[in-house]
């Protein structure tokens, strides 16, 4: 379960009239957003800050927002090049933030086919990238009459291989994402509203 602290709580009832215009899901975001501009962070330094200050349901919204908007301006493929998913210059740390995406989805505990098929869909996530760094292209040798390979710069070293499955995934996601959304607002209503 997402817990929601004090500080959230009292943000939020600031902010009322937002909330009737955005909704819970974006304010938060906007919240978010409003500290971001203010600190010189990345991404994933902000979403902790921001969790330190105002708990993890402040950082799913955050989060979960955020992939929906990726999501559903240019699928699972720009989610992941723009950084959303963990840092894509690090092999060992680029999903870093999706799995914790992944395990707060599974705190929410809502009993429901629609989170349910969006938790699959996002549990699925697999990004396979080109890690060869060094490609041999073949070169003809006019004068001899024979090929000789060089080796060369890989010009598609650590770009993404699997798009074709990625592309599935955006399709079953987009099919889900109205409800997926609605459910979420709720959920967040009830959390914020219910304590």
């Amino acid at each position: 379960m997402l817990r929601v602290n004090d500080k959230l709580i009292a943000e939020l009832e600031k902010r009322k009239d937002e909330i009737k215009k955005d909704g819970y899901n974006q304010t938060i975001m906007n919240i978010m957003y409003e500290h971001w501009q203010s600190v010189n962070m990345n991404y994933n330094e902000i979403l902790q800050l921001f969790q330190d200050n105002y708990g993890e349901l402040a950082r799913f919204a955050v989060q979960i927002g955020k992939f929906n908007q990726q999501v559903n301006n240019g699928g699972f493929i720009q989610y992941y090049n723009n950084g959303y998913c963990g840092d894509i210059d690090d092999a060992e740390s680029n999903m870093e933030l999706h799995h914790k995406l992944v395990n707060m989805m599974k705190k929410i505990q809502l009993k429901n086919t629609t989170v349910s098929e969006v938790l699959k869909i996002i549990n699925s996530l697999d990004i396979e990238l080109d890690l060869e760094k060094y490609v041999e292209e073949e070169i003809y040798n006019d004068d001899t009459d024979t090929v000789d390979y060089e080796v060369i710069d890989n010009d598609d070293y650590m770009s993404i291989t699997n798009i074709n499955m990625l592309d599935k995934l955006d399709d079953s996601y987009y099919k889900v994402t109205d409800e997926f959304m609605k459910i979420l607002e709720e959920y967040f209503k009830h959390k914020i509203v219910g304590n």
